[in-house]
């Protein structure tokens, strides 16, 4: 496989997955017909469920437009991608983390899996590596 598809394929995959949390926006449940109902383990019952719901929308929004931005950014062969994705996945996972009991339990755990390989294929095995993508 060229170089050139490895990148394409893995900054696609970063901006596809960045584009996944839409799922993840409860306010979006009625007009998307998006499962996630909002609630959180954690903050529902000390915040309210509109609270709750709006942060998990706002911090979903957020999750996503990093991934976008990191996924272009790769594509583009920056060299800013890289911790732009290390940052998308700790936001990723700390929504999944507080807002699990209020997601739909598959794209949960695609997302934990995707947000884990991003840090582990970073941070500890430096994979890929800067001069087979070009970034």
């Amino acid at each position: 496989m060229s170089n050139d598809v490895l990148r394409w394929i893995i900054g696609l995959a970063v901006l596809g997955h960045g584009l996944g949390h839409v799922l993840f926006m409860p306010l979006f449940a009625g007009t998307l017909k998006v499962e996630a109902n909002g609630h959180s383990w954690l903050l529902t019952d000390m915040l309210g469920k509109g609270v709750t719901q709006a942060l998990a929308t706002i911090i979903a929004a957020v999750a996503l437009g990093i991934f976008v931005v990191a996924g272009i950014g790769l594509l583009g062969e920056t060299a800013w991608w890289r911790p732009l994705s290390i940052v998308g996945a700790v936001v990723s996972l700390a929504l999944v983390a507080v807002m699990w009991d209020g997601l739909p339990v598959s794209s949960a755990y695609f997302a934990v899996t995707f947000d884990v390989a991003v840090l582990v294929g970073i941070v500890w095995i430096h994979w890929p590596a800067p001069d087979v993508i070009g970034a």
